[in-house]
Formats: C-alpha cells, sequence, structure tokens
C-alpha cells in the first residue's frame, strides 16, 4: 500500500519519469504526422487536403476521446485506463502496415491510433497532479517535456525507418515501439485518498459542472484556437519547407528543432510557473502571442534555413506552456478534484481545433500553390488565443490551500484508495 512519504518524493518520482516516457512515445507519434504527410503526398498522388486528414485526425482523435478517458480514469484508475490505451494505439499504427488506399489510413492510422493515445494521455497527466503538491508545476513540466522529446527524436527516426522499410514498415515498427506505452502505465500504482478526502464522494462518470465556469469556458476557446494552429504547423512545415527547395532531411530537422526547443521550454516555463508571484496565466498569455508572431513569420523568412531555424527554436519554446501550465490553470480555476474531467473534455476541443487545422491549410494550398496564407492564417489564430486568455490574468486570485497528507497505513488499510 502507498504511504503518505510517497507524495512529493519516492515513487512519486518514479510516476513523473514513466510519465515522461509516455508522452515521449504518445506525442513522438502525434507530432510526428507531418513528416507522414510529406511522404504519403509522394505516394498516393492524393490532393494535400485528401492526404492531410490522414495525419491530422490522429491528434484529433487523441483528444476527442478525451471525455472518455476522463470518465475511465475515474471509474478504473490510471494504471489501467493507460495498458488499454497503449494496446489500442499500438494496434492501430500495426495494422497501418495493410493500408491498400489513404482512406484506409483514416481508420487505422488516424482513428484507431489516435483513440489509443488519448485514452493513454489523460491518466498520464493526471497521476502526476494526485503524486504531487509542492512540486506539482516541475513534476508536470518534467512530465510533459516528453513531448519535446519525442518531437526531436521521432521525425528522424521516422524519416530513417522510412528509407529503409518504406512507410509501412515503419508503421509496424512505431506500433512495437508504442506497446512501451503499456510498460509505463504498470508504474502507475493506486494512490491512497488524504484523510480529509475520505468522506467526499467518488467523482461523477459526467461531471458537467466544469461548464459553470467562465474561465474554464474561455480556455476552452483557447484550446481549440491554439490547436488550429499547432495542426498547421506541425502537419504542414515539413511539406513547406520541401515546397521552399530544402530536403526532406531539412524539413524533418525543423520539426525536431521545434521538439528540443519545447523540452527546454516545458523545463523552464514549468520551473518559472512554480513560483508562488508569478501569474501563470500572463504567462501562458505571452507564450502564445510570441509563438503566433513566429509561425506567421514562417513564409516571411522561408528561403532563410537558419531563420527558419530560429523561428522554430521560438515556436517550439513558447508553445511549451500548452503542456507545462495548462494543468496548473485548471487547477487554479477548478481545483485538484475535477482535473480528470476538466482535462478530458477540454481535450475534445483540442479535437476540432485539431481536426480543422491540417485539412484547411492544405485546402488553401491546393487553391493558392503555396502555404504562405496557411502559416499567416495559423500564426494569427494563435496569437488570438493568447490573447483572450490574457484578460483571465486579471481574475482575483482564490488562495488555494492543499490538503493534508498525514495518514497512517491503519487508515489506508481501512479506506478505498483513489484511482491513480
Amino acid at each position: 500500500m502507498l504511504l503518505s512519504v510517497d507524495i512529493d518524493r519516492g515513487w512519486a518520482w518514479l510516476v513523473a519519469v514513466a510519465s515522461f516516457l509516455m508522452h515521449v512515445l504518445m506525442y513522438g507519434v502525434a507530432w510526428s504526422t507531418g513528416i507522414y504527410n510529406a511522404i504519403l503526398l509522394d505516394y498516393f498522388h492524393e490532393s494535400a487536403a485528401t492526404i492531410a486528414w490522414a495525419g491530422s485526425l490522429t491528434p484529433a482523435s487523441m483528444y476527442a476521446v478525451g471525455p472518455l478517458a476522463g470518465v475511465l480514469t475515474n471509474r478504473f484508475g490510471c494504471r489501467l485506463t493507460i495498458l488499454v490505451g497503449g494496446a489500442i494505439s499500438s494496434f492501430g499504427l500495426m495494422i497501418s502496415f495493410f493500408a491498400p488506399n489513404i482512406y484506409f489510413l483514416y481508420f487505422s492510422f488516424g482513428i484507431v491510433t489516435g483513440i489509443g493515445l488519448g485514452i493513454s494521455f489523460v491518466p498520464a497527466v493526471t497521476c502526476v497532479a494526485h503524486y504531487f503538491e509542492k512540486y506539482r508545476n516541475f513534476a508536470t513540466g518534467l512530465a510533459v517535456s516528453g513531448v519535446g522529446v519525442g518531437t526531436f527524436l521521432f521525425p528522424p527516426l521516422i524519416t530513417i525507418l522510412s528509407h529503409k522499410y518504406t512507410w509501412r514498415g515503419s508503421m509496424l515498427i512505431l506500433g512495437a515501439l508504442t506497446l512501451n506505452v503499456c510498460l509505463c502505465g504498470t508504474l502507475v500504482r493506486p494512490l491512497p485518498s488524504p484523510r480529509q478526502d475520505f468522506r467526499r464522494e467518488k467523482p461523477a462518470a459526467f461531471d458537467l459542472t466544469v461548464f459553470k465556469k467562465a474561465g474554464y469556458l474561455l480556455v476552452c476557446l483557447n484550446n481549440i484556437l491554439i490547436c488550429f494552429g499547432l495542426s498547421i504547423v506541425y502537419l504542414h512545415l515539413t511539406a513547406f519547407a520541401e515546397a521552399s527547395g530544402m530536403s526532406d532531411q531539412d524539413g524533418a530537422m525543423l520539426i525536431s528543432v521545434i521538439g528540443i526547443a519545447n523540452l527546454v521550454g516545458r523545463f523552464v516555463i514549468g520551473a518559472l510557473g512554480s513560483h508562488p508571484r508569478l501569474n501563470v496565466f500572463l504567462l501562458y498569455s505571452l507564450s502564445f502571442m510570441i509563438s503566433g508572431t513566429a509561425a506567421a513569420f514562417f513564409p516571411v523568412l522561408h528561403m532563410s534555413f537558419p531563420a527558419m531555424i530560429v523561428l522554430s527554436v521560438m515556436f517550439g519554446f513558447f508553445t511549451a506552456s500548452f503542456g507545462a501550465l495548462l494543468p496548473a490553470l485548471l487547477i487554479e480555476i477548478l481545483g485538484l478534484d475535477r482535473l480528470a474531467s476538466a482535462y478530458g473534455y477540454l481535450l475534445l476541443f483540442m479535437a476540432v481545433g485539431q481536426m480543422l487545422g491540417g485539412p484547411i491549410a492544405g485546402f488553401i494550398y491546393d487553391k493558392t500553390g503555396s502555404y504562405n496564407s496557411s502559416f499567416y492564417v495559423g500564426g494569427a489564430v494563435i496569437v488570438s488565443s493568447g490573447i483572450m486568455i490574457f484578460f483571465l490574468s486579471f481574475r482575483k486570485r482564490k488562495p488555494f490551500e492543499l490538503p493534508t497528507r498525514n495518514i497512517d497505513a491503519a487508515d489506508c488499510d481501512e479506506k478505498e484508495p483513489l484511482p491513480a
């Protein structure tokens, strides 16, 4: 039985590392779909909008399943939910090996893989929040920094595997790698609730009270806009770079640079967000004003590879706020008890942005023969998302007291543990 001494120490840090590795694998696949987008354009010879749906559906499905993942996490706990999600995502990648056309990839690579990733994603985030109090923002930043590592490692990995084993073989291998999500999930063992929480009711399966908070509704709209812009950059930057005369390796490198900058940003911004005097809403807002501006400048400086590298660094570093600060924002608005439900519903709004951004950018390219307008639109939308959260930075902050976890083993044995 896990005791209170594991909060902020001991096994808690092992859980944070496991969550980090899960983020490496999940986002390594989800944010590298742009590499496959460029490959599939050459293989299937379909329009950019048609091909874009395959890569766009992966992160969109990942987010769309969020409410279900929140319910499963509340009902069965983080460990079992992660195991189920890891198995489904691995299955989706493996059956993509047999895809006879792009429309089969909509189902296998887009929907099945995305659903599996989404089911694992919610418990991979919320388990860290339950294991930490004092170091919650830092631990969350550490865990979600796996997004940056995955985004850095997977583009060149996919490029190498595709050259050696074709894109079909690369998906088969990625399916085997994704099974490691299940291995990481086994490390997330149940966490007992604190003494004062034993009298609380279990979270409702569908807790709709989160939508009564105006701040939460604004964050939902913010996430639609952010994911719309992110979808454009991640899905089309590689093809945009190749259309500008760069090699496929250079295009993949831009995504990797975004990934490594995102990794650094999650540590730095996560640490800044832990400072008691820093307004996380203001930091979150300014981060997306800057990253959106960087995205809009890709077409302006596309003839200079060093300039594209600089813009990629800026974009990757400041979009790190999305993962590093979002849980902190939700906890401040709604409290820890409703984090799983809030995050689950929020993913549904993210799915809307992810589903629309990439295909709309592909449609614009088909009509204009250029990616310039797509990146202008994507950058402007991201900047707008930051502006709306800027107004939340003036909200009156309520003092938040963390629950006391001084409990003894006898109490743990007598009470039913919360899902962890």
